[in-house]
């Protein structure tokens, strides 16, 4: 499988030995899905996430990163998603 992008660091949230990620466990690549299995894959990996009870620390560090940079999903966000996002907070600051 080709990786677009690059992996930031882990998530520091990740480090809390008490709470255990919904993906933990779950096979990475499902994570990371390619162009020709990435919707069936994006929901199959938003059912985790939904589940996932460190979500929105999930989804917010990845939207702390640069979407540019950031590909996979990330606390039920695709780079599609964070890319809108992004854009859409750039241009509320230009007002």
């Amino acid at each position: 499988m080709t990786r677009l992008g690059t992996r930031s660091a882990a998530p520091d949230f990740l480090d809390d030995p008490d709470v255990v990620p919904a993906c933990a466990g779950v096979d990475s690549a499902l994570f990371f899905p390619t162009r020709e299995d990435s919707a069936a894959a994006a929901e199959t990996a938003n059912r985790y996430c939904r589940a996932c009870p460190v979500r929105t620390p999930c989804r917010q560090w990845a939207l702390r990163q640069s979407p540019n940079d950031l590909y996979g999903i990330w606390g039920g966000t695709t780079r599609e998603d964070r890319l809108r996002i992004h854009r859409r907070r750039r241009a509320g600051a230009d007002r």
